[in-house]
């Protein structure tokens, strides 16, 4: 890469390869795009290397490259924060009551929903928007970082390009479906992949995707409060039997909040389906001459750079010396020509044409970049676990609340009582089991949902297509919803009352859910 390494130096030389935080970042996004801040430009540092390049379109929506951003520098962090909040909930609530979950349960439900469900969901949301205060990462980022309001200093910055990918630890690419419709946007991640930078993806809907579904997931949660009493045991009937059905039927999602929670996740399923193909479609189908660029000076610089990154003519021969001296440098790398002297000469040599050059520029994007990026993305039906167990959290949450509430009683034997346990021991035992087990709901219920919409979305036109999802969700959320609540109702037979019929049972169920999280997850895809 002898061009990285000139470019490097004259960048270094003239003081334009700058770096900027995450907040600076992200505050500019903020502003008008029209609006160039000279004076913050003037003011960040001229470095050597910075931690994240950042490549991006213009073209995509400001507000959507903040949560791009927000989402790779904060979710962890979040998440992280989150559980702080419920640990320290959990720990203020029982020392108040000396440790007893009894006591604890007497308190009042909107304070423990407040405590245990409201508070980790407002730390989430605070961390999520606001954690880069707290990120000490460097970013160079070209709508700050590039001298817009003086076009010979602009034009100076953009040919370090290559130099900058190249002095990054690693490239954050915030995907729309503009993305690889840019011409700078391809040859800068071609760049990264050359150079093998590490590439981080964010596709803008994704943090869209997870918010949503961590909103309907809260939406469910809360709901539930709302939720008609469980049903008392029947006494006069078989124990096993009326166990089993009451614990069914407590879990049981009521078929009007099946539907409110699947509209709006067969919605956002659809979107992510049709972006990822899109941006799938747009890679494999590149072309650099349809590639959009805003200015033509700036396509002639990229040109002009694509020769110098994929022309062999310009790579150096190696040449090793056989004395022992020389071992240690492992060989010396000189140049052949020039460029400019490669101009004059290209048509009497062997060396690619300028046309060729870029049709090898086409075939690197559509074949090794988009095997790379289809690699770290997958397939529009794979959707990440730690995005699932996100989407769950308040379901989680809601668990946790139920547990330490006794299920909305002022006394754990009374809500043992009414649901068939003989002890509050065996009562706790089952609850604790179905609340760490809880985020199967969304692992195996969202991967099921994107495979089930890009089925019904070949066959039926956009209105059917979002009609027809909605109730494959509100059936698929009902059918998990009695596998699981037959799972955890054959577990507490089995605890309370041992029977071979209902350990047959429990690990019937459990087999099914475990081959669904492990096939949807886990298995490999040809």
């Amino acid at each position: 890469m002898r061009s990285c390494v000139t470019r490097a130096a004259f960048a270094k030389d003239e003081g334009l390869f700058k770096a900027a935080k995450a907040w600076q970042v992200l505050s500019n996004l903020l502003a008008s795009p029209s609006h160039f801040d000279l004076e913050l430009y003037d003011s960040l540092p001229s470095v050597e290397g910075t931690d994240t390049f950042i490549s991006h379109s213009w073209s995509c929506p400001a507000w959507m490259k903040y949560l791009g951003i927000c989402y790779y520098l904060n979710l962890d962090l979040a998440v992280e924060a989150s559980t702080l909040a419920c640990v320290l909930a959990v720990s203020m609530l029982l020392f108040r009551s000396s440790g007893s979950i009894t006591v604890v349960a007497q308190e009042g439900q909107f304070l423990l929903m407040g405590a245990l469900i409201l508070f980790p969901v407002a730390m989430f949301l605070l961390i999520f928007f606001f954690g880069q205060f707290f990120c000490q990462q460097s970013f160079w980022f070209d709508r700050i970082c590039v001298n817009q309001a003086h076009s010979a200093e602009k034009a100076k910055t953009l040919q370090g390009i290559p130099a900058f990918v190249a002095h990054s630890q690693q490239m954050l690419v915030l995907l729309d479906s503009t993305y690889f419709e840019r011409l700078w946007c391809n040859y800068e991640v071609a760049i990264a992949a050359k150079t093998f930078r590490n590439i981080q993806l964010v596709p803008v809907w994704e943090p869209v995707f997870t918010l949503g579904l961590f909103a309907i997931g809260l939406f469910g949660a809360l709901s539930y409060f709302g939720a008609p009493e469980e049903p008392r045991i029947d006494a006069d009937g078989d124990l096993r039997s009326s166990l089993f059905q009451s614990v069914v039927i407590y879990y049981y999602v009521p078929w009007y909040i099946c539907l409110c929670l699947a509209l709006p996740t067969a919605w956002l399923s659809s979107q992510k389906l049709a972006h990822h193909k899109l941006m799938l479609k747009q890679i494999t189908s590149f072309e650099l001459r349809a590639a959009s660029c805003a200015l033509a000076s700036d396509r002639e610089i990229i040109e002009e750079q694509i020769m110098e990154l994929f022309d062999e003519a310009f790579e150096p021969p190696v040449s090793v010396s056989f004395q022992e001296s020389s071992f240690d440098d492992g060989g010396q790398a000189s140049q052949v020509v020039s460029p400019e002297s490669m101009r004059l000469i290209r048509h009497v040599t062997s060396y690619p044409s300028k046309e060729e050059v870029m049709q090898e520029f086409n075939a690197y994007i559509r074949g090794p970049l988009h095997l790379k990026l289809l690699s770290l993305l997958g397939s529009e039906v794979d959707v990440p676990l730690k995005l699932c167990v996100i989407g769950t959290a308040p379901s989680i949450l809601l668990c946790l609340t139920l547990l330490l509430g006794c299920n909305g009683h002022h006394d754990c034997d009374t809500a043992a009582a009414r649901l068939g346990y003989p002890s509050v021991t065996q009562y706790m035992l089952v609850n604790v089991l179905v609340a760490i087990l809880s985020p199967l709901y969304m692992v195996i219920l969202l991967p099921l949902t994107l495979r089930g919409t890009e089925q019904v979305a070949k066959v039926l036109s956009h209105r059917l297509e979002i009609l027809c999802s909605t109730l494959l969700v509100a059936l698929l959320l009902y059918l998990l919803d009695l596998v699981i609540g037959a799972w955890a109702g054959s577990f507490a037979v089995v605890v309370i009352d041992f029977n071979l019929f209902w350990l047959m049972g429990f690990m019937a169920s459990s087999l099914i859910l475990g081959f669904l999280v492990w096939h949807l997850h886990f298995a490999r895809r040809p």
